[in-house]
């Protein structure tokens, strides 16, 4: 019997219309980590799902819990959007169960794609206790009716009551305290082109820039990949981080120097070894 003819899988099509959003939302935590990395202070301990999507917390023990999301399939910070009230819903439970401190923890949402709503854009806004209040009576108005009936309150949509409904709670105090400790944070260009700058100011000159960062990205994920397969907490410390790229700094310089020396010659680890031999070379080293 003739063999049937194997159909090649189309590697183009998307199982998935939500696949790459999610796939991007993985690894726009360790990108988020690695911004948040370049600006930390001495002592800084940063981690991935930890307490939340990303964290730090510096030696003086105050927090910033992150959310990270992609926002390319969607707007996940849109006023109906179940993302941003399950966000909120969750922040609540962790200060409930003292996981997060209040009066030690900031709270932000990482977007990669610009993305606002009218909800979030108060939240960020709202910097007092009186702001605070204004703008969940807000959203109080808007989702659940205006007091003190609230008759828009049962007509909220199933995915989204539970979330709303714990946010707004009249008698919680803490909503108020966690929306005046909220940032929107918004990628300028997009998460990986925001590193340049970061990476330029701190490090190396310009034409080093990608390379630091590919370098700096890959050493992260492999070192918190490292710790979840030994079944520890994805956490390390920020001296740790900052030691490596100091040591790895050198490399960056003499690969660059050997290049402008060299001209064409193509730098595999042969032609490297071949050239380390040379007078010019040991001289620079």
């Amino acid at each position: 019997m003739a063999s049937r003819a194997r159909k090649p899988i189309d590697v183009t099509t998307r199982k998935s219309a939500q696949v790459p959003g999610q796939l991007f939302g993985y690894s726009l935590q360790a990108i988020r980590l690695l911004s948040l990395a370049l600006d930390a202070t001495p002592g800084t301990v940063l981690s991935l799902e930890v307490f939340e999507d990303v964290g730090t917390v510096d030696k003086t023990g105050m927090a910033l819990a992150s959310q990270t999301k992609s926002g390319l399939e969607t707007n996940p910070v849109s006023d109906h959007a179940v993302d941003l009230w399950k966000t909120f819903s969750n922040w609540l439970t962790a200060v409930a169960s003292g996981q997060l401190p209040i009066a030690s923890s900031h709270f932000e949402i990482y977007l990669a794609k610009r993305h606002t709503g009218k909800f979030v854009t108060s939240f960020h806004a709202a910097k007092t206790d009186e702001e605070a209040k204004a703008a969940l009576d807000h959203a109080r108005d808007v989702l659940w009716g205006p007091a003190p009936k609230y008759l828009k309150k049962d007509k909220l949509a199933e995915t989204l009551a539970p979330f709303v409904n714990h946010v707004l709670d009249l008698s919680s105090k803490d909503a108020t305290r966690i929306i005046q400790r909220f940032e929107l944070a918004v990628a300028a260009k997009d998460p990986l082109r925001d590193l340049r700058p970061k990476v330029d100011a701190k490090w190396v000159r310009p034409e080093s820039v990608e390379i630091v960062i590919k370098y700096a990205h890959g050493w992260i994920k492999e070192k918190l990949d490292g710790l979840l397969l030994e079944g520890k907490a994805a956490a390390l410390n920020v001296d740790e981080f900052n030691a490596e790229i100091a040591a790895y700094l050198p490399r960056v310089d003499f690969r660059q120097i050997l290049t402008a020396i060299a001209g064409t010659l193509e730098l595999t680890d042969d032609t490297i070894a071949a050239e380390q031999v040379r007078t010019y070379v040991r001289q620079l080293e």
